[in-house]
């Protein structure tokens, strides 16, 4: 019961803050909970709009990212996106549903829970600095844990006619889950840009970038964003099923949202 007044306590001062000054003409909303895929769906997309709106199919680095798709936290005003009269601008934000947002020009990117928490866990850890005496601890946590996975998603599907896309299925059939995705806002890209902007974002492309011209947003440069980190986590059984069990739900939802 507390937690999820800490969340809602937290949803209503920070909604504010969570959306731009004005709106671009053209947009699509992209949220997500963290390690969920966000950054390389970003980078696919931004690696096709660098291609429809400058002609130019030169991989896009982490600075080029923000022209294209940029955070909207800590960029309001959306200060050097590029904006275009053609092709929406992808935004992006780990936020829940707040009414200032446009469930018509959204889309939620999701995945496996347990291993969207597992990732996050080491990303608060090595990459933010964050410390938890245990897996118990961060699970429970109110901003962290499963209940704010929960949380998180189960806003978002309070909307109605919510576009979703999977970490999963976007890594297994990446080309094809990106023709839905843009079929879904009416949006006519040729194959043949659409598989260079996949190429130009693969995990290699993306790291040799990253090491190249760095990372704007990088706390800790020694932690791999893109690749698997090296340190794995793995959650007990008791506390894989207590995730399963307390996600599922939720979980189910948007596996048929997907399908739809």
């Amino acid at each position: 019961m507390l937690d999820n007044l800490c969340y809602l306590s937290e949803r209503h001062l920070r909604a504010p803050y969570e959306v731009p000054y004005q709106w671009p003409e053209k947009y699509i909303l992209c949220s997500s909970f963290p390690k969920s895929g966000n950054t390389w769906f970003r980078f696919i997309v931004g690696n096709i709009l660098k291609q429809l709106i400058d002609n130019n199919d030169t991989p896009i680095d982490f600075h080029e990212v923000d022209k294209y798709s940029p955070y909207i936290r800590g960029n309001r005003k959306l200060e050097g996106a590029r904006l275009n009269s053609e092709f929406p601008l992808l935004l992006k934000t780990h936020f829940t549903y707040v009414s200032g947002f446009n469930v018509e020009s959204s889309i939620v990117l999701f995945r496996d829970p347990v291993k969207a928490l597992s990732s996050y866990k080491i990303y608060l850890e090595d990459e933010v600095g964050k410390k938890f005496v245990s897996n118990k601890q961060f699970l429970e946590h109110w901003r962290y844990g499963i209940n704010a996975w929960v949380s998180f998603h189960k806003y978002w599907l309070t909307t109605g006619h919510l576009k979703v896309v999977s970490y999963e299925e976007l890594a297994a059939n990446t080309f094809d889950t990106m023709k839905r995705f843009l079929s879904k806002f009416d949006l006519v890209v040729t194959d043949d840009v659409i598989e260079k902007a996949i190429e130009n974002s693969s995990k290699e492309q993306m790291n040799k970038v990253r090491n190249a011209n760095g990372d704007p947003h990088a706390k800790n440069p020694d932690y791999q964003f893109v690749s698997k980190s090296a340190r794995k986590l793995a959650f007990s059984d008791e506390e894989n099923a207590l995730i399963r069990e307390k996600t599922d739900a939720i979980y189910s939802q948007l596996l048929e949202l997907e399908k739809s």
